[in-house]
């Protein structure tokens, strides 16, 4: 049977689909493993892993290899983000993948879904760093990234159905360097309605499309989702999602309690581009995140790379994945604060996990001491007096040469005063902490702007200094 352009575009594109929920059931079943097959998987996955790499990445080869052995894992340098994209050239599998070729690409890009050589979607991504960083995914990795997302919903029970139609509404970065706007627009499936939202549309414009569309599950931002709620309760939004999904940022208590008021507790989940997207995610029992094993595996350590003791919270995390072997991602640093238990979960899962997530995406303010000196400011410091402070919904605290702003969206019927009195109260926390406290102005805005750069993840709390 002879099929014209059209017809075999259809029937790839239903193959990819089958593909993709062909790995999303496979990882399903991974799931349930237990502890000892779970480890055997890794080991047998770890090892090939190290040996493509060493093979393919001359980067790698260096760094790997002693004596034409593959080292033990502890021996293996801590990879930078600066150093791996110094090392860029030589440090992807396929040799045409150079930073020129990237570039390049880069600054062509056209469409939804670009493809360079016409098989690697490159994605990029600037974590809390401020160093560009280069993701290209072939399409065997690109399938178990974007599986992820089906195999979550199958998990917790909000998997495809034929009828109804479940709705899935996801808000996400713009522009398809960014992982989250690249999952949503290839991910589309006959069987379940989609509408995505762009980070960057007001909140009223959101709750105006969410509420045409009636979603049954929703995945966005943390603090968008809490901006959201407040829309529900204000009564210019009425949806009922069943499941509600949190990611790209801290999902701070305030934040899960407003979710969890008006819709369900929400699911946290942890991603990083550099592991292919979602790393870790809450289950039913929402006791800690269960981190993906079958491709991933995480050592928490201390600030010198040294690992701390299983249950401590450490000062980051070195990643290796072998999600995507195109970009090698070995003993890979992300400044993340995590702690992480091996103990089974309720839920019957064997998978290790995340039971501390802090200081993720937050800078530390860095202030005069009263003694003399400076001293460090933890973020927490901030968030802890200016959650529930009556008048505020969204927040937003930056520190400036000329002193600490905090941005405001204003909570509905916000009492008199208020500001001035949360000025007051911020100054004092700082002074109780031996701080010599800058000025501080609360600044009420109607949004709180997001970065593109980072694909618009917010830092609540941020240091231009």
């Amino acid at each position: 049977m002879n099929l014209n352009l059209s017809e075999r575009g259809v029937a790839m594109k239903t193959r990819q689909r089958l593909a993709v929920v062909s790995e999303a059931r496979a990882g399903v079943r991974r799931e349930q493993l237990d502890r000892r097959a779970l480890d055997s998987h890794q080991a047998e996955q770890f090892a090939a892993f190290l040996a493509y790499a060493a093979a393919r990445s001359p980067f790698h080869h260096r760094r790997l290899t002693a004596n034409g052995q593959i080292k033990p894992l502890e021996e293996i340098p801590v990879l930078t983000r600066t150093e791996m994209m110094a090392n860029l050239d030589e440090a992807t599998s396929d040799r045409r993948l150079t930073r020129a070729a990237l570039d390049s690409h880069v600054a062509s890009m056209t469409g939804e879904d670009p493809l360079l050589f016409g098989e690697y979607r490159v994605l990029m991504t600037g974590g809390t760093s401020g160093v560009t960083t280069y993701l290209p995914f072939d399409q065997a990795s690109w399938r178990r990234v974007i599986a992820a997302y089906p195999q979550a919903l199958i998990s917790l029970g909000f998997g495809p159905r034929l009828f109804p139609r479940r709705r899935l509404a996801l808000i996400t970065a713009g522009g398809p360097l960014h992982m989250t706007y690249r999952a949503a627009v290839t991910n589309r499936s006959p069987i379940m309605a989609s509408l995505r939202l762009d980070v960057t549309a007001s909140v009223s414009d959101m709750a105006a499309s969410l509420d045409r569309f009636q979603p049954d599950v929703v995945v966005g931002y943390p603090s968008l989702l809490a901006a959201l709620a407040d829309e529900q309760r204000a009564g210019r939004l009425a949806i009922h999602p069943g499941m509600v999904s949190a990611g790209s940022e801290q999902l701070r208590p305030a934040m899960r309690d407003a979710v969890t008021d008006v819709w369900v507790a929400p699911f946290n989940v942890y991603a990083t581009t550099e592991a292919g997207g979602v790393l870790a995610m809450e289950c039913r029992e929402h006791r800690g995140l269960h981190l993906r094993e079958d491709f991933n595996h995480i050592e928490v350590v201390d600030a010198h790379d040294n690992p701390v003791p299983e249950g401590t919270t450490g000062a980051a995390l070195l990643l290796t994945s072998w999600l995507n072997p195109v970009m090698p991602i070995i003993r890979y640093r992300i400044d993340d604060q995590v702690a992480i238990t091996s103990e089974p979960c309720r839920c019957g899962r064997a998978t290790k996990r995340i039971i501390d997530l802090t200081g993720r995406v937050e800078d530390t303010i860095r202030l005069d001491a009263v003694s003399g000196g400076r001293i460090d400011v933890h973020p927490n410091h901030f968030e802890e007096t200016i959650e529930g402070w009556p008048g505020v919904g969204q927040f937003q605290v930056v520190h400036r040469a000329d002193g600490i702003t905090v941005s405001v969206v204003p909570a509905p019927d916000s009492p008199e005063g208020w500001d001035a009195r949360l000025a007051k109260e911020l100054d004092a926390r700082l002074h109780s902490l031996g701080a010599k406290p800058p000025s501080i102005r609360i600044d009420l805005v109607s949004d709180l702007a997001r970065p593109a750069t980072t694909g618009a993840k917010l830092r609540i709390v941020r240091s231009e200094v």
